[in-house]
């Protein structure tokens, strides 16, 4: 008996580490990352839209966007462009909703406490 209520604080423990990122979290993680990475955007409209349930969009000014995680487990920046703006056209926003929901499936049932760690980390620290 003492095994098993063991087993299942550990295993809280574990549950408890993943934590779903607040939109407010990503939107400051995302402004700064553009500002490292090209000071010469801003983020300009945020479509937060909870159909798109495993990320956030910011799209960029005057053109650009940056895709943000809402797992801490994940990176927090899982794809931008400062080029290209994102595509809205209905086919290809639920093609790219299936393909970042899927994406972070897999990550996250094949990554290791290592790296869901590190990840955790990239999220409280500056870029």
């Amino acid at each position: 008996m003492r095994y098993f209520i063991t087993l299942i604080i550990l295993m809280t423990g574990f549950i408890l580490n993943a934590l779903p990122v607040s939109f407010e979290t990503a939107k400051v993680k995302a402004e700064a990352f553009v500002s490292v990475s090209n000071p010469n955007k801003q983020i300009a409209i945020i479509d937060n839209n909870d159909n798109m349930n495993s990320y956030f969009l910011f799209k960029l000014k005057p053109q650009g966007f940056v895709i943000m995680a809402k797992d801490n487990d994940l990176p927090p920046v899982i794809g931008y462009s400062f080029e290209n703006n994102f595509s809205e056209s209905d086919d290809q926003l639920e093609i790219m909703n299936y393909w970042l929901n899927q994406y972070q499936s897999q990550l996250l049932a094949k990554s290791s406490s290592e790296f869901k760690q590190l990840n955790r980390t990239k999220w409280s620290e500056p870029f």
